[in-house]
This record gives structure tokens, sequence and C-alpha cells, in this order.
């Protein structure tokens, strides 16, 4: 294959006054970019208010950088008041150049964008997340308010959407939650049995495994995988909705998305969570006590006794009490992450995983508050 020949740039002054440009040979990408300091010189001859004639008869090739070139051209000379002439070129040339001529230059497009100082990205970020917090309160406040349309009877909500959502959050998601919890029981009981072992106390892997589960673990762990499972789909429901102006047009028929969408969502899990609770209490005290008679060889009527001497009615109620509120937690959170969905596929995604990091968050942070209270008062 023959060596291409390098583009050819040359100018002479015609008797009229004029800079005739000759361009030749190929110009491609490959052999590099005319510089700037090339063009200074070329227009060095020409005076302002001058003109130039581009004659490209022997232009044998060309691609993007023959372009590149000319537009360059154009707006040095329009810079010093110099004509033009582009009619020597090929018309696909002269259609490109047009083209990329029609929109202005920006004086800051070749300027490489400049991170802020670490200080005001934190501060930025913290506004953002506090803009986003304040809006998640206006949320769950509507929410408040759409129950206590339901309480007098004036709320949109139907009582088959409830039902179904019901269903979805509490019998379906059941068998995930007793798994969930066995295994959880299971490690706890075996984590346990490795200290007490050693002061002859494994006995009271019982009364570890029933007070953790019944107090902690057992909502804590309920409202995770409901985070992951529930949260996320309210999430993408609703997002999806959102991409399909459903909640618009249910705006523009008078239907309130508060009363028709979340609150069914909101009541079920918030009482689905408390029942999904129970069973997990029960599924981690069943895998504790299976991992204490394999390994510890306690039987089970003794575990039983434990476990019945160790938790109270205080503690039942006080992990009843967080898997409501970690329900409500779930459900406020998973659909306003999918409310405010960006309009397009990609917002879809991205509420679904806001909406299971936020939960968790929330899920863990307001444990810990709630332990720490009880801590201070002694419950």
């Amino acid at each position: 294959m023959p060596e291409k020949e390098p583009p050819q740039l040359s100018w002479d002054r015609t008797p009229s006054g004029n800079v005739v440009i000759r361009i030749s040979g190929h110009w491609l990408i490959e052999h590099g970019l005319i510089g700037d300091e090339t063009m200074t010189d070329m227009l060095a001859d020409v005076a302002p208010g001058g003109s130039i004639v581009l004659d490209a008869q022997n232009l044998l090739g060309w691609d993007s950088s023959l372009i590149e070139f000319l537009i360059r051209g154009v707006r040095m000379c329009e810079a010093r008041g110099i004509a033009i002439d582009r009619s020597g070129t090929p018309e696909d040339v002269k259609r490109l150049v047009g083209l990329a001529l029609a929109v202005p230059d920006h004086p800051d497009r070749h300027k490489m964008p400049v991170a802020p100082p670490p200080l005001a990205r934190i501060g930025g970020r913290f506004l953002v997340n506090l803009a986003l917090g304040i809006r998640m309160l206006g949320f769950f406040g509507e929410a408040v308010l759409a129950f206590g349309r339901l309480l007098r009877g004036r709320s949109a909500m139907r009582g088959i959407d409830f039902w179904e959502a019901f269903t979805d959050c509490g019998p379906r998601a059941l068998p995930i939650v007793c798994l969930i919890s066995v295994l959880v029981g299971l490690i706890m009981a075996f984590i346990g049995a490795v200290q007490l072992t050693k002061f002859g106390a494994q006995v009271y892997v019982a009364n570890l495994v029933g007070i953790a589960m019944v107090r902690e673990m057992g909502a804590l762990m309920a409202a995770i995988i409901m985070a992951g499972r529930t949260g996320a789909s309210y999430a993408a429901n609703l997002g999806t909705m959102q991409l399909n102006d459903e909640v618009s047009a249910l705006r523009t028929v008078g239907i309130d998305p508060m009363d028709f969408l979340v609150l069914p969502r909101l009541l079920a899990l918030a009482l689905a969570l408390p029942l999904l609770t129970i069973f997990s209490n029960l599924a981690g005290m069943l895998g504790g006590a299976a991992l204490a008679a394999i390994e510890l060889h306690i039987d089970w009527p003794l575990y039983i006794t434990q476990t019945r001497h160790a938790i109270t009615v205080t503690d039942l109620v006080l992990g009843l009490v967080k898997a409501c509120l970690f329900g409500s937690i779930v459900a406020v959170t998973g659909c306003w992450c999918g409310m405010a969905a960006e309009r397009h596929a990609a917002g879809v995604g991205q509420a679904a995983t806001n909406a299971v990091v936020l939960t968790i968050v929330l899920v863990i942070f307001s444990d810990a508050v709630i332990t720490i209270m009880t801590s201070v008062l002694g419950i």
C-alpha cells in the first residue's frame, strides 16, 4: 500500500492584495494537527480588513483534522477582522465547517474543571443531604395526614390494595425471614457456646439467644430482610409509575397518590413486620436450640425452661414496638425513594438502590438510639 502524502500548507499574496492558502496532500489525523504558530505566521501577512482565499484543488484526502484546522482558522480570522473565502474547498468540508461554526465557541469550553476544596465538597454534600432529609420528613408528614384522613373516613385507600400489599410483605416473606432467623440464632448460639463453655455455663446459651432475638435481632433481621425485599420493590414500583406518568394521571383525576399508593403499603408493612418478628424470634430460638442439642447436649425441655425464665413481657413488647417502627421506616423510605425517582430507566434502578441503603442505615440508627434510651431508662 503506497504511503500517503502528508498534509501540505502554503500561502502567497496575489497582485490584488489577497492571500491564497493552498491545501494539498492527505489531511489525516494520523499525521497530526497544524499548530497555532503556523496559523499565526500565515495570518501575519494579512492586514485587518483583508481577505483570504482557500484553494484545495490538490487535496487528496481528509478527515476531522482538516475540519479542525479550518474551524480554528476561521475563528482566528474573525478575531482579526479578516474575511475568508471557503468556496475552494469540497462541498462536504464546507457543510461540516458551517455546521460547526453555527454553534458559538464558549470561552470556558477548553478549560479543565477545577474541583472545589475538600471543605467545600463536605459542606456541599452536607447541604444536599440536609435538603433530602427535610424532603423525607415532609413526605412522612404527608403520610401521617393521609392516615388521619383514613381514620376520619375520607381516604381514597382501597381495602383490596391494602390486602394485596399485606399478603406480599407478610405470608410471602415468611419463608425467607424464618430461614435467615434460624441461621442467625444458630450463629449466636455457637458464638455464645464458645465462651460460656469455658466457665461451665453452657446452659445459659438459651438465655443469650432468647434475649438477643426478642429484644434486638428478631426485629432487626426482619427489617433488614424486608428492606431488601419489599422496600426496594416499593421504590421500583412507584418509580416505574412515575416514569409512565401514572402518578400524574392519578392527580389529574383528583386522587391523592398518598392515599391510593403510599398508605396501603405503609399500613401493610407496619402491621406485617411485628408478625414476622414473632416468627423470626421463634425461628432464631429454634436454631439456637438445635445447636445446643447437637454440640452442647442440652435437652429441649431444659433449653425451653431457660428461655422462658430469661425472657420477660417487657422484652417482647420492646421487640414488637421496634418492629412496628422499623416497618414504618421501611415503607416510608421505599415509597419516598420511588416517588422521588427521576423519570428514566436508570432513575428507577437508582431509586431501588437508594431505598435499600437508606432504609438499612435508618433502621440500624433508630435501633441504636432505642437501645441507648432503654439502657439509660433501665428497661
